[in-house]
């Protein structure tokens, strides 16, 4: 088989191009500092990569899940120990009006600084379920005892 020039030159121009392709690719990854830029370079490896992207993103989702359920239950912990307050001041003010400290003019009063403090310390809602209701009941039996109670509706 006889050789021309020109398929010994063709073949060489092939292969320095070959090599300078190859080289460019290295240089790329070098320069990027991944060893997949493309699909193309490790089908496998990218599949690998994407698969990991999605349980980053997971992960991810996970953490905000998380602060999101920490900041709710500190709000609802910071509210119940506020309604806590609340009921127990009420409950040490109506023991004072029953147990006959306070005269029966000091407790109609009663009555209007309770509900005045059930006003002071209701705030607006922010969210689904996050009003509460209060508000005092009260009614006379026959044998005429007078029954007062503080009802909360969550």
């Amino acid at each position: 088989m006889r050789l021309s020039s020109a398929q010994i030159f063709n073949q060489s121009i092939t292969s320095v191009l070959q090599k300078q392709t190859a080289t460019s690719k290295i240089l790329d990854q070098l320069s990027s500092g991944k060893k997949v830029n493309t699909a193309g370079d490790d089908p496998v490896a990218s599949q690998g990569i994407d698969n990991l992207n999605q349980k980053n993103a997971l992960v991810d989702q996970f953490i905000k899940n998380i602060d999101y359920a920490t900041n709710h239950l500190q709000q609802t912990e910071s509210q119940l120990g506020q309604a806590d307050k609340l009921v127990s001041s009420m409950k040490d003010m109506m023991l004072r009006g029953s147990n006959g400290s306070m005269t029966a003019a000091e407790r109609p009063g009663r009555t209007d600084t309770a509900k005045a403090k059930l006003r002071d310390d209701w705030a607006p809602a922010t969210r689904p379920n996050d009003v509460w209701a209060m508000d005092f009941v009260h009614d006379q039996l026959a044998t005429a005892k007078k029954i007062r109670v503080l009802i909360v509706v969550d």
